[in-house]
């Protein structure tokens, strides 16, 4: 049976090639009739509508148990003639619709409107003719109602995963809402709103396929024509079915919500409402609720207190008798989670007082509009805040259920503990994360079920510690693991076993503060997922966080040569099928940054050149993206911290690099614009190899392109705590006096709000390093008196920490160096200050070292 899709007149027409001898003949005189039709058609007032003879009956019954039946009668009545269906076939097609019109299938779909065009045709044949009156009896059930069946029959297809075959038929919702119009135009035939709300929901679908954003963008305006439609057909045509009902404006709104057009949905919303009003349509609270969305996704200080008074307007419409607008869970949930989005400095507390003043109207779900409340806080990443959220947790809700059921705190569920575990995991406080999750396992242990943790709040604290710069966090973290597997084993669920997610986070911690052996022990633990992996266990397959991690961790640690055999190995995983484990630059970037960090290597700016160029062939044949700013910034520094002894070759190749930078920025591609990171890292070049003009014409040409426009390249305050690291490399009889005259400046810059370079410590330990360094007489007292105005700036809150260590050693050192009678004297005083302000170890004689090594420890 072959389906043909034509189009005439503006109207799709269906046709089906059918052979006869399928049909019983019993089948065909049913819809096709006597010969001489005239004779033989009765006035459509004439026929009874509860005509039901015994064979009549048996024939539907037969039509509902047996498809094939309904097949071969729906071809046949397609094909037939048209003005030659008799009053019992009226009566068998409306069996027939209802039949198709529920079968769930792109076939019923295209059957059901090839029968509705059939029984149009046919309706319309009649009015027209002049033998018969009206059809106000066999067809009075051809009315909106069938319509809306088959509209919905099509819509719960579309919204399967049969969608293509529809598109392919030319069924889309645009294409259907079509055939309405032409349905209407060409028959008098009228839609209802109910019909347009069956296209719109069916819009909704498309528009929400993954990755259509063109849908998602043309929906509301596809909404807004067929409100206007049902509007007009109300109003021109006077359809008293058509005017707009509450769902399908509700349902616009809601378009125009999804669109991601957030600038012009709430001025809609609002528009739509103000129709609502006008046409006395009910409102509800989903209204509401949909305008309240539309405000508080703008994100603006103004869009999140209109949405505040929206809310305000659906309580006060709340009090004046309307029950069905009293503020619920999710109304308040909207506009409290609008500030935990917001940057307003008071946020939080409008949202506390908010909750306040409307939370006790809130039966349902209170914990959700209450978590959304945390999360305000939680979200700020500031320790205060993170505490409020704490407090406010302790104030309102309790994990036992005694309590609660005796009082009117809250019960908690996994996602109030989640956000308040997350929160003290991103301000660096692992212990309290680790506290709660015990307090939310005794709960669940105690019998609060919805207290169970979750491979996700282990996994929180996990990494808590990972990002920690706790000393025993290694420990901590196997623990914790070694108490996830015991709770997997006790509770019968493997979903509490370690995931690879936990794996990264533990691979993590190896990356961030010095762990002995933080590259071998990594690259173990990679092994051992590596292992699982290869005993069948596809959950473990390490994916390229895995290797970053193990990656970086040897990169921190200068291991240059085992960071890239990582690398390989990743390599070699991927092209062995596993695709997780495909490596991006970020992987490529954590290698070449290796070579600045590897203290063994003297030639470590040759080798970052060499993987550089590696990276560009790469780039070169598609398999990753192509070297960007990051990658040549970590060719700068792997030039400029070379431990090769030609540290001027070093840095004019470094600065080498940074002129590639522009010249490649000049020729259009503005992503590699040097920034501050890259032009820092040519300075510290020539800041090592003690050319001070070198180093202070970079910074001035630096200051110039920010000037001009280049925002990303501002001076910061290590671009000058850099420059004053190359005086004290040169050891000029000047560098204090030249030291000095930068800080001044900076401090200038600082307090005419140009720059923000306020001196730190690190800059006046560099300026006690150039006085010592400088070897004039009277630079040690000088170098004393910056100790003495580090600790005096301190105090009134002007610098980061008092006197330095550093700083301390570096003139104690200087006045043992010094050939002055009273330098002995004065270097014990100075070990006797330091034991008193450092503690007992800072007084023990160090070994010696060099004038470099101590620049470089002064923390730039």
């Amino acid at each position: 049976m072959k389906r043909i899709l034509l189009r005439s007149s503006g109207t799709l027409t269906w046709r089906r090639s059918v052979a006869a001898s399928r049909l019983s003949s019993t089948q065909i005189r049913c819809f096709s009739g006597a010969p001489n039709l005239q004779d033989q058609q009765p006035s459509l007032k004439s026929v009874d509508r509860g005509y039901d003879s015994v064979q009549t009956r048996q024939f539907r019954r037969d039509m509902q148990h047996d498809a094939q039946s309904n097949v071969l009668a729906a071809q046949a009545m397609i094909e037939s003639k048209v003005g030659s269906m008799t009053p019992k076939a009226w009566m068998d097609a409306d069996d027939l619709m209802h039949w198709w019109s529920i079968q769930r299938s792109v076939e019923s779909v295209i059957t059901s409107f090839a029968l509705l065009d059939r029984l149009l045709e046919e309706r319309k044949y009649y009015f027209m003719s002049e033998t018969t009156s009206a059809t106000d009896d066999n067809d009075s059930w051809i009315d909106t109602t069938l319509l809306n069946r088959i509209l919905n029959n099509w819509r719960v297809v579309w919204w399967s995963d049969e969608r293509e075959q529809l598109r392919m038929e030319q069924l889309t919702p645009r294409l259907v809402w079509e055939r309405l119009e032409q349905i209407f135009v060409r028959y008098n035939f009228p839609m209802n709103e109910k019909s347009l709300y069956l296209v719109l929901e069916a819009e909704h679908a498309q528009s929400s396929d993954a990755g259509d954003q063109r849908n998602h963008m043309a929906t509301p305006d596809m909404a807004e024509q067929l409100l206007n439609r049902s509007f007009e057909l109300h109003d021109t045509y006077r359809l008293p079915d058509c005017l707009p009902s509450t769902n399908l404006c509700n349902l616009v709104m809601r378009s125009w919500n999804l669109s991601g057009r957030t600038r012009e949905a709430p001025l809609k919303c609002e528009a739509i409402y103000e129709r609502m009003i006008q046409y006395q349509i009910p409102i509800n609270a989903r209204t509401y609720r949909a305008i309240l969305h539309a405000w508080a996704r703008i994100g603006t200080e103004a869009g999140i207190e209109r949405a505040h008074e929206w809310l305000h307007r659906m309580h006060a419409n709340y009090l004046a008798g309307d029950e069905t607008l009293k503020p619920d869970s999710a109304a308040l949930a909207i506009v409290i989670a609008a500030y935990s989005r917001s940057k307003q400095h008071d946020a939080g507390q409008k949202a506390v007082e908010l909750y306040r003043h409307l939370g006790d109207l809130v039966q349902y779900n209170k914990i959700h509009v209450f978590n959304s409340l945390l999360t305000c806080f939680a979200k700020t990443k500031r320790k205060h805040d993170v505490q409020h959220a704490l407090r406010l947790f302790q104030e309102h809700a309790s994990p036992n259920i005694s309590t609660v059921e005796n009082s009117n705190l809250l019960s908690p569920n996994a996602t109030t503990y989640l956000i308040l575990i997350t929160a003290f995991a991103k301000v660096g406080q692992p212990e309290k994360a680790e506290a709660l999750l015990q307090e939310m396992h005794a709960g669940f242990a105690a019998g609060h079920d919805n207290l169970k943790p979750t491979n996700f709040h282990f996994t929180s604290v996990i990494s808590a510690f990972a990002q920690s710069d706790r000393k025993n966090k290694v420990e901590k973290i196997k623990a914790i693991m070694d108490r996830m597997e015991e709770l997997s084993r006790l509770e019968d669920d493997d979903s509490l076993m370690p995931s690879l997610t936990t794996y990264n986070a533990y691979l993590a911690c190896f990356a961030n503060g010095a762990i002995p052996f933080a590259g071998p022990e990594a690259e173990r633990i990679l092994q051992k997922l590596k292992m699982r992996a290869d005993a069948g266990d596809a959950r473990y397959t390490p994916d390229k966080f895995s290797y970053t991690a193990v990656i970086n961790a040897y990169a921190k640690t200068g291991l240059s040569e085992r960071a890239v055999g990582i690398l390989n190995d990743m390599e070699n995983d991927f092209y062995s099928g596993n695709d997780a484990a495909r490596p991006d630059l970020y992987a490529y970037n954590t290698v070449l940054g290796s070579f600045s960090t590897d203290r063994r290597s003297t030639n470590a700016g040759e080798q970052a050149c060499r993987f550089l160029d590696g990276m560009k062939a790469l780039a070169a044949k598609g398999s990753i993206e192509a070297p960007d700013l990051v990658s040549y910034s970590a060719l700068i520094n792997a030039f400029a911290n070379s431990k090769g002894d030609d540290k001027v070759g070093s840095a004019e190749r470094a600065e080498g690099v940074l002129r590639e930078l522009q010249a490649a920025y000049k020729n259009g591609d503005e992503s590699l614009r040097p920034n501050q990171i890259a032009f820092n890292a040519c300075i510290n070049a020539w800041a090592r190899a003690g050319c001070c003009d070198r180093a202070s014409d970079l910074l001035r040409e630096m200051y110039l392109d920010y000037q001009n426009g280049n925002h990303k390249a501002c001076p910061d305050v290590t671009s000058f705590n850099t420059l004053l690291k190359a005086f004290a490399s040169a050891k000029g009889a000047d560098a204090g006096e030249k030291a000095q005259e930068i800080i001044d400046r900076m401090n200038d810059l600082h307090k005419s709000g140009v720059m923000h370079v306020r001196p730190n410590s690190v800059t006046y330990t560099t300026l006690v390093l150039c006085h010592v360094f400088s070897g004039k007489p009277g630079s040690l007292e000088r170098a004393e008196k910056v100790l003495r105005l580090m600790d005096q700036l301190y105090e009134r809150g002007e610098l980061d920490q008092g006197a330095t260590k550093q700083a301390f050693d570096t003139i104690r050192r200087g006045w043992v160096n010094s050939r002055l009678p009273e330098r002995y004297t004065r270097s014990n005083m100075l070990r006797y200050k330091m034991k008193t302000r450092f503690g007992p170890s800072s007084g023990k004689r160090n070994a010696k070292r060099s004038s470099g090594d101590q620049v470089e420890s002064a923390g730039i």
